[in-house]
């Protein structure tokens, strides 16, 4: 079991909103008189409650911090101000429960007992003779403080500078002004303006306001129940958040035919120096899997394994798919064979589409496998026009890592999918839709960002493996739109420059940083857009041009995600799923067009994820909850914050901590294990902390070794850390953030290092060579202190652990083994290399465990 070490405790603090503490140093102070109404009913609960009306504000207060920051326990100062003498100098540190939803009348009795509490301690303190509690040793002052005092005669202007006798302590001191001249009391909010600007302690204010004038009017309704927002700030938040509204979208196959009409022999798709296909050829090859697909009696609304190499028929299988209403289920032939299994089976697929790769790659079972290498060609007037697909039918269903150890399979209908190509049609200058590089893997739907949207619109589609090929594509071919993961764009960006003239850059899967944007803006790119939105919503969700960051203390903002594409709807909310004011973080929720079905088998996970939409009022309507922390700020931008869980996204793959747990604890000598992204946040490291079972810790290698035979590799840690004890939260859970913080423990690498094996990948060919020819052209044989070899790219730095000491035996080796898994000779351009990922061995046994693949796909 995991060792409790020392909890600790922090003050709660609402939000800051300069970023980094950036803002001018000084103090300023905003009034908020509490309406008439509202200072009565505060009277008169107080008196019911034998308390003061001092208590009650505080009350109130407390209510405010738990619903903008989701604290159950507020941590915070409490004193009077300098105007009541007689009593202390300084704020008490204070604590009250607010946790189980209490009514306010309850919260009010709570707020009395935290307040005796502090004031029993305050003359011990005062003379140094009360211990410290535990969580009080060596603790910062309070960031935030609430104090009584009266207020000024006469009672100065709602804002401006700090009031000369306000309490200023922390960063933000709210004030009850009590027993004024003439009115009710008087809310004072004391700010440090390095820390918080004018806009948000405005809106703070007035959701106080609200929030209190509900409460004492209605003080039996739980906490969670009291509206923060009055009518016309709700309403400003839901406009925001709701797309444009727009017509049905146009189906696939509809789309399809427009450009067989229009754009026939235009290039649709080029695959390195191979003959290009135009339009006309690759819907041909897709019209050849669909009546393939047909003469096999596949059922529509039976998902169809995909499970090819990365070359031109895997496309025109994708299309063929999709344009005959059917549904792909896309499986990597590198996945580790346990987990292709369980997709299979999970999935109910019963049929799978295969090359020479893929059928390599795919583990025994019950599934049926059909050669899509070499289809007949049916031209696409023999299949299409077809009906379009049924719009609730599946069009996809994409496995992504689960919570529990088991992924988990997101079903999207043909509706999300015409949505979402809607989008991307109405919303990207035709121009930019040219020509655009296909590098992420069909896994992950990244790829129909680049895929559809520039097919189906008579552009140009350069298939390659990796976004670093971007530099040997000749100048007229180089790409219009570049569509990428944030964090391997930087990758290439270390080694290359973008190609002159891409017009627009689309960044998505995770957030992008702005030293990035700038870069690209710098670099001459006329637009880059930020793409947000789960799998579970078709893509995306928002979208957006992204500012050219400031110079100065903007920078430090996120790179916002945009608006709401049109027929989407996000909001920010609270467990409760009602609004949160501008500045305050919450939960991005999404509805609209684009919410999927579900998880396939997942009832409950379903239900939990994908909840009624109360905020529309559109009947049937669906939000799915990402998970993801968002704030709206007060000059309208939206930002995600990061997680509210522990998922987190590494090189734009979406990764469930619980599931690299899981494979790991299914080790003999484990007994936990821990997995976080550890680092600099340029260079994070996936990491697992493991606790063992008996004397001798587990090696880093076998764990990896282990690890690699039921995960993706993305979702095998680079590093291992043994851990003698486990931090703690003060609730008792793993303190995620603090294992990255025990430098007694160090981290125990794998060798050869999991995340970094030699940059791999087929070798583009030309009809006039063959394969030896092809290889030697452009990798070198490299060898690690396993004595295992693997094909890198020529030229290119060598990883930790590699070394380029391959003897003549080793390299005559690999030629060998890639001549016999070589689809060659080559008799037309849809006859494509095999990349061999999971090919044999020497003697014909499989590739070792934890051994570098002589191929391998680099990318998402």
């Amino acid at each position: 079991m995991p060792t409790r070490t020392e909890r600790t405790a922090a003050t709660t603090a609402l939000p800051t909103t300069v970023p980094g503490g950036s803002g001018s140093a000084g103090w300023a102070s905003y009034l908020s008189p509490l309406p008439p109404a509202t200072a009565d009913a505060v009277q008169r609960l107080a008196r019911r409650q034998g308390t003061t009306p001092a208590v009650v504000l505080l009350a109130g207060f407390l209510a405010l911090l738990t619903r903008c920051t989701g604290e159950p326990e507020p941590a915070i100062g409490y004193g009077p101000g300098p105007a009541l003498p007689g009593e202390g100098s300084g704020p008490l540190p204070l604590r009250c429960r607010t946790d189980g939803d209490p009514d306010f009348t309850a919260l009010v009795r709570r707020a009395h007992e935290a307040v005796r509490t502090a004031a029993a301690t305050a003359p011990a303190m005062a003379a140094g003779t009360a211990p410290a509690a535990p969580e009080q040793r060596d603790a910062p002052p309070p960031a935030t403080v609430f104090a009584i005092g009266r207020a000024p005669a006469p009672v100065p202007a709602p804002s401006g500078a700090a009031l000369p006798d306000a309490v200023r302590s922390g960063a933000l001191t709210v004030t009850a002004l009590l027993a004024p001249p003439s009115g009710p009391p008087v809310l004072c909010w004391t700010y440090d303006t390095a820390r918080y600007d004018a806009p948000f302690i405005e809106e703070m204010a007035h959701t106080q306001l609200t929030l209190l004038a509900d409460a004492v009017h209605r003080p039996g309704h739980p906490l969670g129940a009291l509206r923060l927002l009055d009518g016309e700030r709700r309403a400003a938040l839901l406009r925001a958040g709701t797309g444009a509204p727009v017509a049905p979208a146009v189906p696939l196959a509809r789309l399809a035919e427009a450009v067989l009409r229009e754009r026939a022999d235009a290039v649709a798709l080029r695959w390195y120096d191979t003959e290009p296909l135009d339009h006309a050829e690759l819907f041909a090859a897709a019209a050849g899997i669909s009546a393939l697909l047909d003469e096999r009696g596949v059922p529509e609304n039976e998902p169809i394994g995909l499970c090819m190499a990365r070359t031109p028929m895997l496309i025109a299988a994708l299309l063929g798919i999709l344009l005959s209403g059917r549904s792909y289920l896309p499986l990597d032939p590198a996945y580790p064979a346990e987990r292709t299994a369980f997709t299979l089976r999970d999935s109910g697929a019963r049929r799978v589409l295969v090359d020479t790769v893929g059928a390599a790659g795919l583990p025994d079972g019950p599934w049926e496998t059909i050669d899509a290498e070499f289809p007949a060609e049916a031209p696409p007037g023999a299949v299409f026009p077809r009906p379009p697909a049924h719009p609730g039918s599946a069009a996809y269903t994409l496995y992504t890592s689960g919570s529990t150890g088991r992924p988990k399979g997101c079903v999207v209908s043909h509706r999300n999918l015409d949505h979402f190509v809607r989008w991307a049609l109405r919303d990207t200058p035709p121009e930019a839709l040219a020509r655009t590089p296909a590098t992420a893997s069909v896994c992950f739907d990244m790829s129909l960002v680049e895929i559809l949207p520039t097919l189906l619109s008579g552009g140009t589609l350069e298939l390659l493996d990796t976004l670093h090929d971007l530099a040997e594509l000749p100048p007229d071919r180089a790409p219009t739109r570049v569509c990428a993961v944030p964090s391997l764009l930087q990758d290439l960006l270390r080694e290359q420059e973008l190609p002159p003239g891409p017009l627009l850059v689309c960044l998505g899967g995770e957030a992008p940083p702005a030293a990035l944007v700038a870069r690209l803006y710098a670099a001459g790119v006329d637009r880059v857009r930020n793409l947000y939105g789960p799998t579970e919503i078709t893509v995306l969700a928002t979208a957006g041009t992204a500012p050219v960051p400031d110079s100065g203390p903007g920078q430090a903002r996120p790179v916002p995600l945009g608006g709401p594409v049109p027929g989407a709807r996000v909001y920010v909310v609270d467990d409760a799923l009602e609004p949160l004011p501008p500045g305050c973080p919450g939960e991005l929720v999404v509805g609209g067009d684009g919410v999927s079905t579900g998880y396939r088998g997942r009832p409950g996970l379903t239900a939990e994820r994908f909840v009624p939409d109360v905020l529309s009022g559109e009947p049937g309507a669906r939000l799915y909850r990402t998970g993801d922390r968002a704030r709206w700020t007060t000059d309208g931008r939206l930002e995600c914050l990061g997680r509210l869980d522990d998922q987190v996204k590494l090189r734009g793959l979406r990764i469930e901590p619980g599931e690299i747990e899981y494979a790991l604890t299914t080790h003999e000598a484990v007994e936990a294990a821990w997995a976080v992204v550890a680092g600099d946040p340029a260079d994070p490291v996936l990491t697992a902390y493991v606790q063992y079972r008996g004397t001798t810790p587990p090696d880093a290698a076998v764990l990896r070794r282990h690890a690699l035979a039921r995960l993706p590799v993305g979702l095998v840690p680079t590093a291992f850390t043994v851990l003698r004890e486990v931090p703690l939260t003060p609730t008792g859970k793993v303190d995620r953030a603090r294992l990255t913080g025990r430098p007694e423990e160090p981290v125990r690498r794998a060798d050869p290092p999991p995340a970094d094996p030699p940059a791999v990948a087929p070798a583009p060919v030309s009809r006039a060579e063959g394969p030896r020819e092809a290889v030697s052209r452009r990798y070198e044989v490299v060898v690690n202190d396993e004595e295992q070899y693997a094909l890198h790219v020529a030229g290119r730095e060598l990883p930790p652990g590699w070394r380029r000491e391959g003897t003549a035996g080793d390299r005559e080796h690999c030629l060998a083994r890639v001549e016999r898994i070589w689809t060659d000779p080559l008799p037309r351009s849809l006859r494509l290399p095999a990349d061999g990922r999971r090919g044999t061995g020497p003697d014909g046994d499989s590739t070792p465990p934890g051994a570098p693949a002589i191929f391998g796909q680099v990318g998402v």
